[in-house]
């Protein structure tokens, strides 16, 4: 984990995404405020060593989360929320986070 070397798979690429936000919130959380630009920058970070494109940006489609039992049949787990309402959703978070702190 401490040593910096080239990711040899998808496992790898994402501890080394772990490893490198952890660094950052280990060394500098006194400065790093709760805003879904710092959220946004971090989950940037994370998604840095691999292949994929969405990092740092907010999903622009619907999701659910879907499990398959032995038979193949799938069910619901869990409809997160719509494309259109995550970035309103989270500035709500944040904003509530920063209020709860300063009191």
């Amino acid at each position: 984990m401490s040593q910096r070397i080239e990711p040899r798979d998808r496992d790898e690429a994402e501890i080394a995404g772990y490893r490198d936000v952890l660094a950052t919130i280990h060394e500098d959380y006194e400065h790093i405020e709760v805003k879904p630009g710092v959220i946004l920058q971090l989950h940037r970070d994370l998604y840095r060593h691999t292949a994929f494109s969405y990092g740092g940006r907010w999903k622009d489609s619907d999701n659910a989360i879907v499990e398959f039992d032995a038979a193949g049949a799938s069910h619901l787990c869990f409809r997160p929320l719509s494309a259109i309402e995550t970035p309103d959703a989270v500035e709500g978070l944040c904003a509530t986070y920063r209020d709860a702190v300063s009191m």
